[in-house]
């Protein structure tokens, strides 16, 4: 089960603003899990690494959706990861 840690909204805020080089979010299975990222190209789309031994780990961009209610959620290989089901996780550099 993922770690809830903040809303969607201020996630992307997060994301959007000038930290966006040091910030990622993260979506935990347990041992794997996701790291997602804002695209730099894209500003609606966000960057997707698998992180397990399953398949191999390549980032990929994918469009940030909202489901009716205004949930906002990327759906890498067929899982939606709603964004405010992720952690922030600040990268020290």
């Amino acid at each position: 089960m993922a770690v809830c840690a903040a809303h969607s909204l201020s996630l992307r805020k997060l994301l959007r603003e000038g930290e966006t080089a040091n910030m990622h979010i993260t979506y935990s299975l347990g041992i794997t899990g996701y790291e997602l990222w804002s695209d730099p190209d894209i500003l609606d789309h966000l960057m997707v690494l698998y992180v397990g031994a399953q398949r191999e780990q390549t980032a990929k961009s994918y469009k940030v959706r909202q489901t009716r209610n205004g949930r906002q959620f990327v759906q890498p290989y067929g899982r939606r990861i709603y964004l405010d089901q992720c952690l922030p996780v600040r990268m020290k550099i």
